[in-house]
């Protein structure tokens, strides 16, 4: 059996999914929910904890400036 990874051993831990970028630079476990995501940040390894991260989730409402109006009353 392989040894497991330190971001894969957090990843069993708090049910997430260990994920990497594609060029082995750097490896994470994440959690999210409607409002907050929680990164937990490991080195290319997967071995070295370097961080963790609290984002909160801000959605901005666009709206149309009303240029002309033509109705029919």
């Amino acid at each position: 059996m392989a040894r497991l990874k330190n971001v894969e051993k957090l990843a069993q831990l708090i049910g997430g999914r260990a994920e990497q970028f594609s060029d082995n630079s750097g490896t994470w476990v994440s959690l999210e929910d409607e409002n907050f995501e929680i990164c937990f940040s490991f080195d290319g390894k997967g071995n070295k904890f370097e961080g963790v991260r609290v984002s909160q989730k801000i959605y901005e409402v666009v709206e149309y400036k009303t240029i002309a109006l033509i109705q029919n009353k």
